[in-house]
């Protein structure tokens, strides 16, 4: 949300930059607005890997990326 999303944006892409391997530890994301889905989506795309998604999560962020 809000400021974090921006965050994980600028970290995630700074990591690749620098050639390093990106995984996403998802275990403990309770809560996901569009934004955030977007990103997540966006940043898959981007060879970032996604560990421990739980089911309601993936569910949002598939719900999100079939509104787009």
């Amino acid at each position: 949300m809000g400021p974090w999303v921006e965050e994980l944006r600028g970290t995630c892409q700074q990591a690749r930059c620098e050639g390093k391997a990106v995984t996403l530890d998802l275990g403990r994301l309770w809560f996901v607005d569009s934004a955030g889905a977007a990103l997540l989506r966006e940043l898959a795309a981007g060879q970032v890997v996604h560990e421990n998604c739980s089911m309601f999560v993936r569910y949002l962020l598939k719900e999100t990326e079939n509104e787009g």
